[in-house]
Formats: C-alpha cells, structure tokens, sequence
C-alpha cells in the first residue's frame, strides 16, 4: 500500500498536477481528487482517484490506481463508469509506480484530450460478462461464405460446445453455423471446417443492421428502447412474428449483426426472454391511414459475450507462415513422434491436415503422445481425428485407405500399382513420414513423388531426433545411425505381448527436440531457411542443429 505522505512527495514533484483534496480512506480504498494541466487555453482537469490496498500490484487482473472522470465519457479508453484505461508498466516500488501512473495519465490527457487522436485499430463494444437466468452465455462466429444484404434477418443454426464453469455458475458455448434468411430465402455459411456443421442442435435469430449497437461506439446500448432506431420495420415485423412462436428453451438467442469500419462484420447476442419478447404493437397512422407498429419495450438488454473466431483472429497470437497453412500435408505414423507433429501444425493454424497409422491407441502409448486415457482403446487415426478437431474448428482432415501401406512397397515392382500410388501421394505438398518402419522409407524413395518428403526418425532415449529431406532419405538415414549417431540398443523398452522393443523417451525428452526440429523444418518450408537434412542434438550448453 502506497502512504499519504508518499502519494503528496510525487505530486509535488511532477509540475503538471496539483493535490486538490484531502487523502481519504474507506475501506482500505485511498480516495482523493487531483488536477492536471492540459495546454495554455484550456482548463485543468479534475480527476477523482482510488487506489486499491494491493497498490502496485495487480490482483485479479484489475488495476490497482484508478482516475475517473465522468465528463470525459466520450473520449477513447474512458470506460462507462468514468475511468481511464491506462495498462501501465508495472513495478514493485509504489511510490515508483505512482510516478508512472500519473506521467501515463498525462500522456493520455496530451494524446487524446488534447491533440483529439483516434486509435488505428478498432477497439471492441465493451460488453459486461453477465449471469443470466444463473448462466453465463457465450457465442462464437467466424466468417461467412457471402456477404450479408442490407436489412437482413432469420434464424441461425447453433451447436452447443462442451459446457463450462466460471466461479461456480454454468457457462454455456455456442457456435454459429448457418444464416438462414427470411429475407431473401438464402442461406450464409459460416467458415468452420465442414464436420461442425453436420451437428445443429440449436436455433436463434438475427437481424443485420446498418450501425453498431453501441453508445459514443464503444459501450453495448443498455435499453431495447434504445435500438429502436436500428431495426427496420421488416425485421420488427420478423420479430413480432417470432414472439408469438412456442418455445421450448427459456431463451432465445438474437444475433445483432453490424459492420466495423474496416469492413468486417460483428455480432453481438442479446438473450430474449422466450414467452416474453420486449416488444409491443402500437396503433399510428401512416399517410393519414391507421396501422400496426412495432416497438421495443423499455427492458434491459441482457447481453451474452460474443468471440470473433475468424482464422485471422483464431490464430493472430501466432501461426504458421500463409505459405505453409494452406499446404496440403499427409503424416504417416502418428505415434508419439507423428502424433506431435499434428497436434503442433493444427494448433499453428494447418488447414488441409491428413494421417495414416493402422495401429491400436492403447494405455502404453498415452505417457509419450498426444492422445488421451479417458476415451479408452481406439483407432489412432479416429483418435486422432477427434483431438485435432478439438483444437482449431479450420482443419479438414481425411484418413486415406489402409491400403496405402501396402500400396506404397508394392509399387516398388509393379508400375500400375506405382502410377495409382503416385497419383494419391501426389495430392499433397508434403508428406512427414514418422512411421520408423525402413521399408516405407526405402519404398517412398523410389516413388520420386513432387510431394516433399520429410522423414523423422529418433535415437534412444530421445537424444537425438533426425530431420532427413528431399531424396536419398533412406541413404541418409542410414549414415546418419550408422556414423554419426551412437543410438543405444541394449537399454530398451519391451512391452507386453509379442512386440518388437521401442525406444525409451518421455514426453518431454522427445517434444523438447522435436519442437526444436519443427521450428527449422517450418523455417525450411517457408524458405526463411535454406532447405537440408539435420539432426538435433544435447550438450550441457543447450540444444543444437546439425545439418548436412
């Protein structure tokens, strides 16, 4: 906590601010007013401040120093409630971070109050996390197939997601899948991979209107009473009509869509309470004839919190180069080496994403995988299939024939079996081939595929992992095993039953390199690196790359 007597030491100090009360405390919270200057012409501004117990630190991620200033309310960064979002650097000496806090409050007042600036980037409606009916209420959309007409309105197909807590309540999921337009009798998709939209459990409304829900363009509108405006007489006519419909859920779902300034399209939810729509039918004239108009109620708004889920929002924290995520890429063997390539490609924003194995998930297989004990034994590809869709709702994912195993090594004699295995080896821009199985290798060689072929191979206890590229993998592989890499033999691992022995590694041992290895594989694909074969080795010093 920061005292009186060091909060009026900094004030003093700083020439463009002024104490103007006393220092107060109510419930451990300081509270006391001061003034800053903003240029010759113009008057001082008056800021009330709190300052929190916990000063300066963060807790809960909520601000310890807070400046509020309610007139101020339509300027940017002034939330409703009169405060100033400042996010300042952080550091531990209060009186340190006071000094910080007021030279960032200043800076503010110059930037926005007193140059009038505006933000490049669009800043978000700010809408409250709310329970309603003792539910938290989420919604995901992505981009849609085709533009949405003006005036638009109908109902939306939803699928519920795997339902969440937060401090103690439900927290409900949904996505949008389709638009269905009762204006123009058409249909909108939304851009998830093809296999969400097979599961529609769910339906709401929409109406897409020409401005934003929102007060100074940045705060939700709180009344219905307050949308009027933005609603067309069609689309209150739609929901009037809706209204009077039957309901099994207590909620209905109202999509409120609207365009940004960049040209993207945002919505926000309202939850309609479902046997009591906020609307109402009025007697007026209209060229001196009577007729029926539509109103909103005055009725707070219950607002659910909506996600923009679009592929450049989805993956904008980080992903792969462009060039490399519309590849279209095929992993044989998707064990622990394979299984990790996957998931680390999906999570990096893959698009077109195929595998093969024909094996068992069995217990064994999970300490050292990316597969999961609860959903029992299991195809590695179903698996698989399940758990990549579980992380980006972008990838599309096939399962070739298991066929292909011994397509490939009969093709090594037979020239009709080689064309056929050419013509669907050659779909994909790359192949990983995490299978350890030689015979493969040897016979991929041979195939002289445009695909590019990249082969993963791992030594015993995870000490070095190989990255073999282009032609002559097999050769290299072999060289590199039988020369340069001394892979311990005698200290496997020996399941039970009639198997050959593997390799003894940890999840960690393994995903440590081979991290490693993908980061310059990716670098390779992208061309930000020059294109080699590699292997990934261990010192004292840390990890390094070898290449060849």
């Amino acid at each position: 906590m920061i005292n009186e007597k060091t909060i009026e030491k900094v004030i003093d100090e700083l020439s463009f601010v002024q104490l103007k009360s006393e220092i107060k405390e109510e419930n451990s919270v300081k509270h006391f007013v001061i003034e800053t200057q903003t240029k010759d012409g113009l008057s001082p501004l008056e800021w009330k401040v709190a300052i929190s117990p916990y000063y300066p630190f963060k807790v809960d991620d909520k601000e310890p120093i807070n400046f509020f200033n309610t007139s101020l309310i339509t300027y940017p960064h002034i939330m409703r409630s009169g405060f100033v979002c400042l996010h300042t650097p952080k550091v531990e000496d209060a009186e340190t971070q006071f000094l910080i806090d007021l030279s960032r409050l200043k800076e503010w007042i110059d930037k926005y109050y007193v140059r009038k600036e505006k933000d490049d980037h669009y800043e978000e409606l700010v809408v409250e996390r709310k329970l309603i009916d003792d539910i938290y209420y989420n919604f995901f959309y992505t981009d849609t197939s085709n533009e949405f007409p003006h005036g638009d309105y109908g109902t939306v197909d939803l699928v519920m997601l795997v339902p969440g807590c937060h401090d103690g309540k439900r927290m409900d999921t949904f996505l949008a899948n389709t638009f269905n337009s009762k204006a123009h009798n058409a249909q909108n998709g939304c851009q998830w991979e093809q296999g969400l939209q097979r599961q529609i459990k769910f339906e709401g409304i929409y109406c897409f209107l020409d401005k934003a829900p929102s007060v100074y363009d940045k705060f939700i509108i709180e009344l219905y009473t307050d949308m009027s405006s933005l609603f067309s007489w069609s689309q209150m006519e739609f929901l009037k009509m809706w209204s009077q419909k039957k309901h099994d859920a207590k909620r209905v779902p109202l999509f409120c869509g609207y365009k940004i300034p960049n040209g993207e399209t945002r919505w926000q939810v309202a939850m309609l309470k479902a046997n009591d729509f906020p609307i109402k039918s009025e007697k007026t004239r209209c060229g001196g004839r009577p007729i029926i108009n539509n109103v909103f109620t005055k009725t707070l708004i219950d607002w659910a919190t909506t996600y923009n889920c679009s592929y450049n929002y989805f993956f904008g924290r980080g992903s792969l180069p462009s060039k490399v995520a519309e590849k279209k890429i095929l992993i044989i063997g998707i064990g622990a080496i394979g299984s990790m390539v996957a998931t680390t490609l999906v999570r990096c924003g893959a698009k077109y994403l195929d595998y093969y194995d024909v094996d068992l998930k069995e217990p064994g297989n999970i300490c050292r995988s990316d597969y999961d004990f609860l959903s029992g034994v299991s195809d590695k590809t179903y698996e698989l299939s399940s758990i990549l869709h579980s992380i980006s709702p972008f990838v599309q994912c096939e399962i070739p024939s298991k066929a292909l195993d011994s397509g490939i090594k009969q093709s090594i004699d037979n020239e009709g079996i080689k064309k056929t295995v050419q013509e669907v080896l050659n779909r994909y821009d790359i192949i990983f081939d995490c299978s350890t199985d030689d015979g493969l290798m040897y016979a991929l060689d041979k195939l002289n595929l445009k695909a590019k072929v990249i082969n993963l191979s791992i030594s015993n206890h995870a000490n070095e992992i190989v990255c073999a590229i282009g032609s002559n993998i097999a050769k290299t592989i072999k060289l590199l095993f039988s020369q340069l890499i001394k892979s311990d033999t005698t200290d496997m691992f020996y399941p039970t039953g009639c198997w050959s022995p593997t390799f003894k590694a940890s999840y960690n041992d393994i995903a440590t390199k081979l991290q490693f290895a993908m980061k310059h594989i990716i670098g390779m694909l992208s061309a930000a690196e020059y294109e080699s074969s590699f292997y990934i080795s261990e010192t004292q010093d840390g990890m390094t790359i070898n290449r060849l």
